[in-house]
């Protein structure tokens, strides 16, 4: 396809053009590009209950668009650059602008919510990336040679945030940018010949750090399992598991993170956790609620049509215990007497290792959103579900 318009102004200009079943297109969307792979299902610029309220057109002009299954770019969506890629799932919502100039890959599942904005040369965003409303990533010195990103899987960029990328930036897993939080490589306005002080360089963070409304400054590195409190400013480096906090950022409390808790602290907080998830079901179901003289917990919906049961170690004869006539069964524990294979398992079935992280059986709306209800805790697992079951990835 070198060039073809389709209806409502939307025209397609591509050399290389490959698109799969359920490719679709709305009004005043313009495509350019030298080579393009679309998958399946995948939707540009089409109006939806959600979107109406949104003017048409999509603007994509790059050298290589890659589109993984599932893809749902917004109206009102700019993107330019060079080979952009975008995994599985993807969604970039409306009023958002992707300026990168030479690669940008989003892998599977990440979304960028509205009017957000991404620029810079060199851009790599692991899987479940969760963008907030008016995030920023870019700003000066962006489209220079320095520029680079690397963040790891489950990255929360939430409202406001912005993450200056003049020079590399690199997130590890499960790092969590609070509103407002702000990432600089790069500090400097009055001239440096008068001796104003000029600051880049690289910003590196850890594995499940929080910063949940802080400013970085050029050069620092965070470690691992770090807090950093709402308002710091960070100017020099922090150690692993540290709770920092103040203007400048000081260390309050060493080896704060992460912490060992005894199996009655655990058995409690999820105690806790499913007595408020139970009441969350409640919008679409019966719900009882029970903890026994065990310590198990066990939440039935719409009698027992289906049943979430919790306790500390799960035994095969508690498991098979629940299982009524095929009813449809969640158990979660934080260790198991024998991990099953997944190929074993009866097909109504879902089990959740809370410790190792591990998910194996039966997905379904049920099962993922309890899932989803753990992250929002902070307990996440590198599961997705693929044609009704949990796949590791």
């Amino acid at each position: 396809m070198s060039d073809k318009a389709l209806s409502g102004s939307t025209r397609i200009a591509c050399d290389d053009w490959e698109a799969r079943d359920g490719f679709q297109v709305g009004d005043d969307v313009i495509i350019e590009c030298q080579r393009a792979r679309i998958g399946c299902n995948v939707k540009i610029g089409v109006r939806t209950d959600e979107n109406f309220r949104r003017q048409s057109g999509v603007r994509i002009k790059v050298d290589e668009l890659i589109l993984g299954d599932g893809v749902v770019i917004d109206r009102e969506v700019l993107l330019r650059g060079g080979r952009f890629q975008l995994e599985k799932g993807v969604r970039i919502l409306g009023g958002s602008t992707l300026r990168v100039e030479k690669r940008l890959r989003l892998q599977p599942y990440g979304v960028i919510n509205e009017n957000c904005e991404i620029s810079g040369m060199d851009i790599d965003i692991g899987r479940y990336l969760w963008m907030l409303p008016y995030a920023k990533i870019g700003g000066g010195s962006a489209f220079e040679v320095h520029s680079k990103l690397r963040a790891g899987h489950f990255c929360h960029l939430g409202m406001y945030s912005f993450v200056n990328t003049a020079r590399l930036v690199e997130l590890s897993d499960e790092v969590g940018l609070g509103t407002r939080t702000a990432l600089y490589t790069h500090g400097a306005y009055p001239s440096v010949l008068q001796g104003f002080p000029v600051a880049l360089g690289e910003i590196h963070i850890g594995d499940r750090s929080w910063l949940p409304g802080a400013t970085v400054n050029p050069g620092v590195t965070i470690g691992q399992d770090c807090v950093i409190g709402v308002g710091a400013v960070v100017t020099h480096d922090i150690p692993d598991g540290a709770l920092a906090a103040g203007i400048p950022a000081k260390v309050i409390k060493e080896h704060a993170f992460p912490k060992k808790l005894s199996a009655e602290q655990k058995r409690a907080i999820m105690t806790d956790f499913l007595q408020v998830f139970g009441e969350i079901c409640q919008d679409r179901h019966r719900v009882d609620f029970s903890a026994s003289d065990s310590r198990a917990v066990v939440i039935r919906l719409d009698g027992d049509e289906e049943i979430i049961a919790y306790d500390f170690i799960a035994s095969a004869k508690w498991i098979d215990s629940l299982q009524n006539s095929g009813k449809r069964v969640v158990c979660l524990a934080h260790g198991y007497e024998e991990w099953p294979e997944a190929s074993a398992l009866p097909p109504e079935l879902t089990l959740i290792a809370l410790d190792a992280r591990k998910v194996a059986g039966k997905a379904d709306s049920l099962s993922d959103r309890l899932l989803n209800q753990l992250r929002r805790y902070g307990v996440r697992f590198r599961y997705s579900p693929e044609d009704g079951l949990y796949v590791a990835w």
